[in-house]
């Protein structure tokens, strides 16, 4: 099996850095959140599987305070 190519999504993510400065401020805030929420209880929480667009992660505390929304809205277009 081949791995899928990363470059056009680095490039995307580069353009959106490049044409909104802020938007590395919340890509940092972003991952910062998504690794900080792990939970080894129930291994919920994380970067694994997106799973911080989701209820409940996205409405942890800790999630809502870093803005991660943000982050994740910036980078619709790439998920699109």
């Amino acid at each position: 099996s081949s791995l899928p190519d990363y470059v056009p999504v680095r490039s995307m993510i580069q353009e959106l850095i490049d044409a909104t400065p802020t938007n590395l401020a919340a890509f940092a805030s972003l991952a910062l959140g998504c690794s900080s929420t792990f939970r080894a209880t129930d291994y919920r929480g994380g970067c694994n599987g997106a799973r911080i667009r989701f209820s409940p992660e996205s409405e942890w505390e800790a999630n809502i305070k870093l803005g991660t929304s943000n982050g994740l809205a910036a980078l619709e277009p790439v998920k699109q």
